[in-house]
């Protein structure tokens, strides 16, 4: 997650550490940051890819009656793209930290 969140920024923000915890499962944390190594995640693969590529499947079906769905979405079709037409100020900018709660959306 930590891959992917900075390929999607794509070097307009940078994560240097990503906390995930979960209340259900007995609030264990995980902690990733720019400090650890990344392991088999160091090689090439869709964590890397800007794009909402999640996986690296490919149906081994090849058979004709099987309805096939196109995993070619783009930012821009779920209405996620970056607007660069915009000037960026960065003399302003804010960054908010905020914690919601279970039944906040």
């Amino acid at each position: 997650m930590y891959s992917k969140l900075n390929a999607i920024l794509q070097d307009k923000m940078i994560v240097t550490s990503v906390k995930i915890q979960s209340d259900l499962g007995d609030n264990v944390c995980y902690l990733h940051g720019d400090q650890e190594s990344f392991g088999p995640f160091a090689q090439a693969g869709w964590w890397q890819d800007a794009s909402p590529v999640h996986s690296n499947y490919q149906a081994i079906n090849k058979k004709k009656d099987v309805v096939k769905l196109k995993r070619n979405a783009t930012w821009q079709s779920v209405g996620l793209e970056w607007d660069d037409t915009e000037p960026v100020d960065t003399a302003n900018n804010t960054v908010v930290f905020a914690k919601f709660g279970p039944d906040e959306n």
